[in-house]
C-alpha cells in the first residue's frame, strides 16, 4: 500500500470547507445576478437545487472516507479522518445555513 501524498491527504480532508466556500460564494453571487438582471425570479430555486448539490457532494465525500478507513490504522491516520469528519461536518452545517438563508430571506429590495 502507497502512502498518500501530503496534499492530496490535505485536499480531501478540506473538501468539505472548500465545498462551502463555493457555495457560499455561489449563492451570493447568484443573488447579484438574479436582482440585477433578471429581477429575481429563480433564485429561491437556484439556492436550494444549489444547497442540494453540495450538501450530497459533502455526503459522499464522507461516506467514502468512512468506507477507505483503514482496518488497522494508526493514531495519526485515525486523527486525521476524525479531522476530516469534523471538518465536513462543520461544512454541512455552513452549507445548510447559508442555503436556509438566501432561500428564505427575499433575494431583492
Amino acid at each position: 500500500m502507497t502512502k498518500p501524498e501530503p496534499v492530496a491527504r490535505l485536499l480531501r480532508m478540506l473538501f468539505g470547507p472548500l465545498v462551502w466556500a463555493a457555495h457560499f460564494l455561489l449563492v451570493y453571487a447568484a443573488e447579484s445576478v438574479f436582482c440585477r438582471l433578471l429581477d429575481g425570479p429563480g433564485h429561491s430555486i437556484f439556492v436550494i437545487t444549489a444547497t442540494a448539490i453540495a450538501l450530497a457532494m459533502v455526503l459522499l465525500r464522507s461516506s467514502a472516507a468512512m468506507r477507505l478507513k483503514p482496518a488497522a490504522s494508526s493514531d495519526h491516520e485515525g486523527f486525521l479522518l476524525r479531522v476530516e469528519m469534523s471538518l465536513s461536518a462543520l461544512a454541512g452545517l455552513g452549507i445548510l445555513y447559508v442555503g436556509t438563508v438566501g432561500a428564505l430571506l427575499p433575494a431583492c429590495r
